[in-house]
């Protein structure tokens, strides 16, 4: 099942792409990685990223619909791994956070993108890569596209929702993705 939101004053439809995105409850990401694949680090910071790593990430966020940019996989390794020291210290899931896992180093992120002969690694703008799983279809949310395929009633649910926040609970982070994320945890009944 997938999430919407609805843009109130100054949040835009990219946003609402995005959460379209990401499964109610964050299923899929927020599952911990195989007790298998544990995360090693190379420094007291940061963690040496494996190929099973990697494609743990990319295989989730095809599940979420979201294209596997490096910066994207970088973050799911860093949730994958908040999670499995949730799980090792007994701590609800709901608990992890991806900021106080290890580090990631990117240019080793791309060499084992690169290096993985299930991947295919594809330039993108700048220094920014995509990767695809080799024989797997490719279908994923545009989140710059202009399409709107949620009715009118959403959005007007999700604007007064938006305009009723006060304190705390106005307060979610800046990123489109960690945006999603956080407004899919609350659950919204007009989202459902």
């Amino acid at each position: 099942r997938r999430t919407a939101l609805a843009p109130s004053p100054g949040t835009n439809r990219a946003l609402a792409r995005e959460a379209a995105a990401v499964p109610l409850g964050m299923q899929v990401s927020r599952r911990p990685v195989p007790a298998s694949v544990a995360m090693e680090t190379e420094k007291p910071d940061t963690m040496k990223v494996s190929v099973a790593h990697v494609l743990i990430a990319v295989r989730s966020l095809y599940e979420d619909e979201l294209k596997p940019f490096g910066r994207i996989i970088l973050k799911r390794i860093r949730e994958h791994a908040a999670l499995a020291q949730a799980s090792l210290r007994g701590l609800p899931l709901d608990e992890a956070d991806a900021d106080s896992a290890p580090r990631v180093d990117p240019r080793r992120l791309r060499r084992v993108c690169e290096s993985c002969r299930q991947l295919r690694v594809f330039q993108e703008d700048g220094k920014e890569y995509s990767v695809q799983l080799v024989g797997q279809p490719a279908y994923f949310v545009d989140v710059c596209s202009s399409y709107d395929p949620y009715p009118d009633t959403l959005w007007f649910a999700a604007a007064a929702y938006f305009e009723a926040l006060e304190g705390e609970e106005a307060v979610l982070p800046g990123g489109r993705y960690a945006c999603a994320q956080a407004l899919a945890m609350r659950k919204l009944s007009f989202i459902e």
